[in-house]
């Protein structure tokens, strides 16, 4: 385990931004070295393969090591292993050197100290610890070799440069090596340097691409329609990633081919628009392009990197030629594509494909491209949805216009020949036209019922259609509740007479006066005591109670409203209680819907339409006001209401 924590964090201080520049600089300062050190047998030591022929063939071995070490590094091979030989074969290539030079002199601290310096700058502490221990363990090898006598110290026997036969050779041999070690701790100190931006461009490109990121949330988030969103995205790639020009393939609603996106306002684009003689935004690939491999691996759902652009427009629809692909691809000196699948709910629904001048594109950004794609799905799926409510509720309220104009056409027009009928009926019942035996009186008194119940229903369709179109007004005036719910009573006499009904007022007598469209809470207390008689069993009880409050909060539970809503106003509480047949718990949600009754056997036993109550609902929520019913299966319902107390002038 410690091992492997080892070899990753070995591994992480290998792969520093501009990982393979990096060792590009190393190679080169290996072969300065390599080149140096054989300068050095040249001139000084042109007998050395005479005197100690190991001494370059352990460095010329070192060195191709240290190439083979390095490869397998660059591609990610047995990184460890090879790190650890790499290192091995450099100490061992610098003791050999030190071995010719003098194992005693300050040269030991210069090649080694050179060394760890390096490997500390350039990979961090754990490559300078590793090469400061096979330094050190390199170094007593040789003391050990040498007080053994299994290795002599060397002695040059061989000829030398005629420019240093003279006394004084080691001033000359100094003179030499200054120049070299101080030439390869300037390049160091350059390589040091260079990285040092390279880390600082690498955190400001981070910080661009982590404000695009944030961009696109923000995108997200805002949910704005679909072509803006697709904008956002495209451009937060452009802007945050460094791509010269980003297209989006996305599949249509149909899912019946793929359609592209192009950012506005791109000279790349334009340009691209420009050189294929059509915009590239109108042109689709099919489902079933097979010959496309780019789009037949982005359904794979893998992110792949292409360098030839006609193998993106192979299949397209208008077709666009490979040599056309290869002519653009040249102008706008595109060498990279990177494309990113989109994915929403486990399906490959498009791709982003980030278009760039450069040879090499960083890990790193291709990563964050994934990224962007994932929240691009997001982003896009999101506008899609809102575009498609969007539509939906447009088409829902052209329909709602169309049911409410065509209800009250058709309200209208069959409201003028009821009123001809029953007129009709009125003056036969009256023997205007002749007398009528018993038999013709009962029918036209049917037909009259008839004709009033059917004209009541239409009024009542009318009067919904006009609600719902926010044509009904209200004629709003100061009165008393007691005098419209006497007047509702008195209405309705007859029928609580024939079922033989007791009907209860309990209203105070010091109620204010209430500021309100009378004509329309006398038609929501007729429909509300109409349906309280039509399911109420003979010689039961119905009671209308109306009451006043100054503070509307002791009734926001009872009604579920907010405190707030009424704090400016006082309301009054108007219900309507029987003992009639109640209603179920399941359907008390619906009662107020348009057409609703509780359940088919009610309606066939009880007739009506269900549009009472909904017509109701509506009046009472044009006054500004709060509708409630509360039941018991089989032992009665209480609807009741709240209106304010003053009620703005104003038209619905």
């Amino acid at each position: 385990m410690q091992i492997e924590s080892f070899r990753q964090a070995l591994l992480d201080e290998i792969k520093l931004p501009d990982f393979k520049g990096r060792h590009l600089f190393i190679a080169r300062l290996r072969l300065i070295i390599f080149v140096l050190c054989w300068l050095l047998f040249v001139i000084f030591y042109r007998g050395i393969w005479k005197e100690a022929p190991f001494v370059p063939l352990v460095f010329n071995i070192g060195f191709l090591i240290t190439s083979l070490c390095y490869w397998n590094i660059v591609h990610e091979r047995f990184v460890l292993t090879m790190a650890a030989f790499e290192v091995l074969a450099d100490v061992i290539s610098q003791t050999t050197i030190i071995y010719l030079l003098g194992p005693d002199t300050a040269v030991v601290f210069l090649f080694y100290g050179m060394y760890v310096i390096a490997a500390g700058s350039f990979f961090g502490y754990i490559m300078a610890l590793m090469a400061g221990t096979l330094a050190l363990l390199s170094y007593c090898g040789l003391i050990f070799f040498l007080n053994m006598g299994w290795v002599h110290p060397f002695v040059y026997k061989g000829p030398a440069s005629f420019a240093f036969e003279s006394e004084g050779f080691g001033y000359f041999f100094n003179l030499v090596c200054l120049p070299t070690a101080l030439g390869v701790i300037v390049y160091g100190a350059r390589i040091a340097h260079y990285f040092s931006k390279v880390k600082e461009r690498a955190l400001e490109t981070r910080n661009v691409q982590l404000l695009a990121l944030n961009r696109i949330g923000s995108t997200i988030r805002r949910a704005m329609n679909l072509k803006g969103v697709i904008d956002q995205v495209l451009k937060g790639v452009i802007q945050g990633l460094g791509f010269d020009v980003c297209f989006l393939a996305l599949l249509s609603k149909n899912e019946s081919k793929v359609l592209f996106y192009v950012p506005e306002g791109n000279s790349s684009s334009a340009l691209m628009d420009e050189r294929l003689g059509k915009k590239l935004s109108d042109a689709y690939l099919p489902l079933e392009a097979i010959e496309n491999s780019a789009y037949q691996a982005i359904l794979k759902n893998r992110v792949i990197i292409r360098n030839d652009m006609r193998e993106m427009t192979r299949g397209l629809v208008p077709e666009i030629s490979e040599a056309k692909a290869v002519e653009i691809q040249r102008d706008l000196g595109f060498k990279k594509f990177v494309i990113t699948p989109l994915v929403a709910e486990r399906k490959v629904v498009g791709a982003l494909i980030g278009a760039s001048r450069k040879a090499y594109v960083e890990e790193s950004v291709i990563d964050t491209l994934d990224n962007f794609a994932n929240q691009a799905a997001l982003a896009i799926e999101s506008a899609q949805l809102i575009e498609e409510l969007q539509t939906k509720n447009i088409q829902l309220e052209e329909a709602n216009k169309i049911k409410s104009d065509f209800l009250a056409i058709m309200s209208h027009e069959l409201r003028t020949p009821l009123t001809a009928i029953i007129g009709y009926s009125e003056i036969l019942l009256d023997n205007v036209l002749g007398e009528l035996s018993k038999e013709q009186k009962d029918s036209m008194t049917e037909v009259l019922k008839n004709a009033e119940n059917l004209l009541h229903l239409i009024n009542s369709i009318l009067d919904l259609a006009k609600v719902e179109a926010g044509k009904m007004d209200l004629n709003l005036e100061s009165f008393m509740v007691m005098n419209v719910i006497a007047d509702v009573a008195q209405t309705v006499h007859p029928l609580i007479s024939k079922k033989n009904l007791q009907l209860l007022i309990d209203v105070p007598q010091d109620l204010p006066p209430l500021h309100a469209d009378p004509r329309k809470l006398r038609q929501i207390l007729l429909n509300l005591i109409g349906n309280a008689i039509k399911f109420t069993k003979e010689e039961g009880r119905i009671v209308v109670a109306a009451s006043f409050y100054k503070k509307a909060d002791i009734l926001a539970d009872e009604f579920r409203f907010k405190p707030h809503r009424y704090s400016q106003t006082g309301v009054f509480r108007i219900a309507v209680k029987d003992s009639g047949i109640g209603i179920k718990p399941e359907h008390l949600s619906h009662i107020f819907d348009i057409f609703q009754q509780v359940d088919s056997t009610f309606t066939r036993k009880y007739q009506g339409t269900g549009l009472g109550l909904a017509l109701t609902r509506e009046l009472v929520e044009l006054h500004g006001g709060i509708i409630a019913v509360s039941s018991e299966f089989g032992k009665g319902s209480e609807f009741k209401f709240i209106l304010p107390e003053k009620i703005p002038q104003t038209k619905n």
